[in-house]
């Protein structure tokens, strides 16, 4: 019996040389279509997994312990917190906003050789992945510049923090009297 000749061949030597061929190149055709899809299914993957991994690495910023020191109309308030980022990339703090004040901008207080403390504007603030920024007494803070109001204690004032990633978190930080404040920041 041949091999197309209706019957299934029992022996190798049953099946036609031209047969064969066929089977050989099928075998070869199919061998190359595998590899062909193990690659695509393995990039596809690759890339799924990319993609999940940039939205897993996204920065997550959170704002605790915010307070303020109290302050009168007309004249400058400071306000203090942590951020912390639990995400995996860098976010960075640009701007701050509040209503109370003509202008809100996050400051770091450096010490001079001659022991002179003066306050250096913030413009660009990075928050490390895993990382934790403090706004203290003598350290970072946000400058509240001619506020509009008293900042009286027991009292709440919102500010919005802008971050480049994140974008606007607002926040109410609690007022407190400055021997409280210096006492919390110890």
């Amino acid at each position: 019996m041949g091999f197309f000749g209706g019957g299934i061949p029992r022996r190798v030597g049953d099946v036609p040389n031209n047969a064969m061929k066929h089977i050989r190149k099928a075998i070869k055709n199919w061998s190359a279509v595998f590899a062909l899809l193990v690659g695509v299914l393995s990039v596809a993957a690759q890339c799924g997994s990319l993609a999940a991994g940039q939205t897993g690495d996204a920065p997550r910023i959170t704002v605790t312990e915010a307070r303020a020191g109290a302050a009168v109309m007309g004249t400058a308030g400071s306000v203090y917190f942590k951020l912390t980022n639990e995400g995996g990339s860098p976010d960075y703090l640009l701007n701050v906003v509040s209503g109370v004040a003509e202008a809100a901008e996050a400051r770091e207080t450096m010490i001079e050789a001659d022991g002179m403390e003066r306050m250096e504007p913030i413009s660009r603030l990075e928050v490390p992945p895993g990382g934790l920024v403090n706004f203290e007494i003598g350290g970072k803070h946000v400058m509240l510049i001619n506020l509009k109001q008293d900042l009286v204690p027991g009292d709440k004032v919102r500010l919005t923090l802008i971050f480049e990633k994140s974008g606007p978190i607002t926040i109410e930080a609690e007022i407190r009297d400055w021997g409280a404040m210096r006492k919390h920041n110890m």
